[in-house]
């Protein structure tokens, strides 16, 4: 059975890991080959027995991943700002076993250029916390979380993002495109003349 679920987490994350995401570097060239595991329902919080428990499953999970895709950089999305500072420790440990940090920086309708950032910041010392110097790759998506998920963020928020995160890190993940697509091809616009001339 383990063989089983270790070759049905390897077959997901060698096709992307979630329907519709894709890599994308400041530099196309640079982009890294590197896979994530989404550990939404794993966050380190809780009952200290809570934590342990999906800490316990956490590290299976990075041993199972690193059975069917040893080649791969290997790091959990969003759990980076996810972790409660009792369990630092935890982190630390799990980071010991990551090539490198997936912090979800989606936008809120509610967010700003200065809130963004904030949290941006903010992954950025979690993981100098977790593991100084390992790479950090922020998952961006051109639309909106939360009370008005979908909506098309403003363009000039969008390139903030891009310009932030590529300052920051040396590659990010966009989401999106596929089947959750729409006409409003403003933020590709945006994200072109941002691989083409940084800006």
């Amino acid at each position: 059975m383990r063989r089983l679920f270790a070759a049905v987490i390897g077959m997901l994350l060698l096709t992307g890991c979630q329907d519709g995401a894709s890599d994308a570097a400041a530099s196309p060239a640079s982009s890294p080959s590197a896979q994530d595991v989404a550990p939404r329902q794993f966050y380190l919080t809780g009952t200290p027995e809570v934590a342990e428990r999906r800490f316990r499953k956490l590290s299976t999970l990075l041993t199972w991943t690193r059975e069917v895709a040893p080649h791969k950089q290997i790091g959990f999305w969003d759990l980076l700002g996810n972790t409660s500072r009792r369990y630092y420790p935890l982190g630390r440990a799990l980071a010991a076993h990551e090539d490198a940090f997936f912090p979800g920086l989606y936008t809120s309708s509610k967010d700003s250029t200065a809130s963004w950032q904030h949290r941006l910041d903010q992954s950025l010392a979690e993981a100098r916390q977790f593991a100084p110097g390992k790479p950090v790759y922020p998952y961006l998506w051109p639309q909106c979380r939360g009370l008005h998920a979908g909506q098309y963020i403003p363009p000039a928020l969008w390139s903030y993002e891009l310009q932030a995160s590529s300052k920051a890190a040396k590659a990010v993940v966009l989401w999106g495109g596929g089947s959750h697509g729409s006409s409003n091809t403003a933020w590709v616009g945006v994200l072109k003349r941002f691989l083409a001339h940084g800006s």
